[in-house]
């Protein structure tokens, strides 16, 4: 790789002019003779990162899920959620609102069984003494 280093005076350069010059004096020519940016971009980066994750996923699905992900930061729309019938889905509410209501029942309860536990042992504990 050569690395050419050039002295920059800006006095009396319009900007654009300015722009070109600092752009020429941030690109290195490798022996091929193709020029690139020593500048590396975190966007560009977290890009092939997420690209790279995309690629490397065993499962077919995670790998989909994935890609997907991808071109939606890329700008694709989302797609679309899965449909589901509106009586299912009120009768699903309601039954996991019942569930709910019981577990809270059985969390109350064995909380009482738990202190009721605890008297016992400590009344046993002062009548041994």
């Amino acid at each position: 790789q050569i690395v050419q280093i050039v002295p920059c005076s800006f006095s009396g350069q319009r900007e654009k002019q300015q722009e070109l010059i600092r752009k020429k004096i941030l690109k290195t020519t490798s022996r091929d003779g193709k020029e690139f940016s020593n500048i590396v971009s975190l966007k560009k980066v977290t890009f092939d990162v997420e690209k790279f994750a995309a690629d490397e996923c065993s499962n077919a699905e995670e790998r989909y899920e994935a890609r997907a992900r991808l071109a939606v930061r890329l700008g694709a729309r989302p797609s679309k959620n899965k449909y589901s019938n509106y009586k299912q889905l009120k009768e699903d509410l309601t039954v996991m609102k019942n569930l709910e209501v019981e577990f809270d029942k059985l969390s109350a309860l064995k909380g009482l069984k738990k202190l009721s536990m605890k008297k016992k042992v400590k009344k046993k504990k002062s009548s041994r003494r």
